[in-house]
This record gives C-alpha cells, structure tokens and sequence, in this order.
C-alpha cells in the first residue's frame, strides 16, 4: 500500500563517521555520490575507501512534533500507561512498526489502531540511537 503522491526524500548514514546525511546533504556535497545500481539506490563517499553509506527513506508520515518519520527511526507512544516503542523498517514497498514482539501491519494501520500517527513521537534512530530499540 503506497501513498499516491507523497514526498520522497532519503537520508544516508555513514557508519564509520557515525554521521547522519540528510537530503540536502546528499544532493549538494561534492564527496557524496548517488546513484542506481541493479534498481538500488545507493550513496557512497568519494574518498579512499568509496565506502558505501546506508540509505533510508521517508515515510510521508510526521510524528505529533512534525517531525518526518523515516525507515529506521524509533518511536514511542504511550497506550493505556505502557510505553510501545518500535523502529521503522521497510519491506516490500511498505513501511512497518518492529516492536520485538511481532510484525505490524502497515505503518498507518499500527499507528492508527492504539492511537493517532500524531500521538506518536521519533526519539532516535537504530543508527545513532540503538540503545533506545525495545527488547526482542
């Protein structure tokens, strides 16, 4: 299920500088490349290693701050008391919710079925952040 007509931006994380390039990184540095490689989209650094760097995609959606929601980004919301915390992860051309317990239905069904996509909140990401993941 897929959003007729929704943004698509990407971000790409470098693993080695433990650095988080958004959109506007990605298309005006001079060291960043991009490009598709066998229907991958791919950012790499031009430098020594041309090391590849991992590329995330925006999810159309917004947090209850505003904030773009993208694959790998860890969310919270509290239901009933509890805290449910889960990342973003994209398979099959569809965003879910990994809570550690089980798979979620598409991210709009999860986010709609305990609450509003408003009352949910982007608190990190599994990159910078993997401390925040909630236990499997």
């Amino acid at each position: 299920m897929m959003q007729v007509g929704r943004e698509i931006e990407f971000r790409a994380w470098d693993d080695e500088k433990k650095r988080m390039y958004d959109g506007d990184a990605i298309e005006t540095y001079d060291y960043l490349v991009t490009g598709l490689s066998y229907g991958r989209l791919f950012v790499a650094l031009e430098d020594p290693d041309w090391r590849e760097l991992t590329v995330v995609q925006f999810t159309g959606l917004h947090d209850k701050k505003g904030k773009g929601i993208y694959e790998g980004d860890i969310l919270a919301d509290c239901v009933e008391g509890s805290t449910i915390r889960g990342y973003v992860v994209r398979q099959k051309g569809a965003f879910f919710l990994e809570t550690g317990q089980k798979w979620a239905p598409y991210l709009h069904v999860i986010a709609t079925k305990h609450n509003e996509i408003s009352e949910w909140e982007v608190i990190g990401n599994i990159y910078e952040n993997p401390g925040l993941l909630p236990a499997a």
